[in-house]
């Protein structure tokens, strides 16, 4: 009869244990679930924080530029300038601002072609082949098909050799007929520096690509101005993926390894900025939780133990007593 009374009791014990060790899985899962989404929703906040930065210094160095462009279109649009005018208010634009490394207006009527460039720290004037037909150059003609600035891919400059973006705007008289097109080339240096210091941690990277996925800015310098989509590995994946996705993160699967992305679409350029973070970045924060929670679990499960099991050598002690008055 004792040996039934002590399985019986052995087995609300038991059970008692079972259910505090499946309790402690389940408050461990969801402090796990937890943990990572307060790690990814923390990375979004940091990363959303950059692309903001990296947008406010895009529109500072190329977007705000274009009132240029404008002013020397309506100058020419209003009242006309005469060839020695309009060729001293180009120089002095680029002397004014370092950023500019060329601005030039081509014009409907003989080809006629203004510019002014800077090469090796001089501005130049003119100097290009007299067969030069501006016309019929990128720039020109993609202004002509709209009424407002445009923009063109980045691409590697054949006078300077820099790496710029064109902005180009139309100039029509007043009844409405195409005079010329104003060019403007700025160098892409500073956004490319500054993206190289604005970064999560050593282990995250920033990388921006134009309209036609062309790379503007990377660690690795030497993959500027290639484009992403046609590289190999990692690269090409995130190039691929960032052409197909909207705004936000994006998971990469390169050689059995994780990346996250997180990007954003630049207005009226339609470049992307992309804030590169490694899941190792996520997986360490993921270790230092863990411990803190398999810690915590430990503790809870001792003290699940030492109340199940005083509760359990109570209710022996008093069986006990209740056995020894019976008899």
């Amino acid at each position: 009869m004792e040996a039934m009374k002590t399985s019986k009791q052995k087995t609300p014990t038991l059970f008692s244990l079972i259910l505090a060790i499946s309790l402690l899985l389940i408050i461990g899962i969801q402090m796990i679930r937890q943990a990572q989404a307060t790690v990814l929703h923390g990375l979004e906040e940091r990363a959303n924080q950059q692309v903001i930065t990296m947008v406010k210094k895009i529109r500072e160095t190329i977007i705000y530029r274009t009132f240029y462009v404008e002013n020397i279109a309506h100058s020419l649009n209003s009242s006309g300038l005469s060839a020695n005018k309009l060729q001293d208010d180009l120089c002095n634009l680029l002397i004014n601002d370092p950023f500019v490394s060329g601005v030039y207006v081509g014009f409907e009527e003989n080809d006629a072609f203004f510019i002014c460039y800077r090469k090796e720290d001089r501005i130049m004037i003119g100097g290009l082949p007299k067969d030069f037909d501006p016309r019929k150059r990128d720039w020109y003609k993609l202004a002509t098909q709209s009424i407002k600035t445009v923009f063109t891919p980045s691409y590697i400059d054949a006078a300077t050799n820099d790496y710029i973006v064109t902005m180009s705007h139309p100039i029509y008289d007043v009844q409405g007929n195409l005079i010329g097109v104003v060019g403007l080339d700025i160098t892409l240096e500073e956004i490319t520096d500054y993206a190289l210091e604005l970064t999560l941690d050593s282990s995250s990277s920033i990388i921006i690509i134009d309209s036609e996925g062309k790379i503007i800015a990377y660690p690795d310098k030497s993959k500027l101005a290639n484009d992403i989509k046609t590289l190999s590995g990692e690269l090409g994946k995130i190039g691929r993926a960032l052409e197909k996705s909207e705004d936000g993160w994006i998971t990469i699967m390169s050689d059995k390894k994780k990346m996250y992305v997180y990007h954003h679409t630049v207005d009226k350029l339609g470049w992307k900025i992309g804030v590169l973070v490694p899941y190792s970045r996520i997986a360490d924060t993921h270790k230092s939780g863990l411990i803190k929670i398999w810690f915590i679990g430990s503790i809870i499960l001792v003290g699940i133990l030492f109340l199940v099991f005083s509760v359990s050598s109570s209710k022996l002690h008093s069986t006990r007593k209740n056995q020894e008055v019976e008899i």
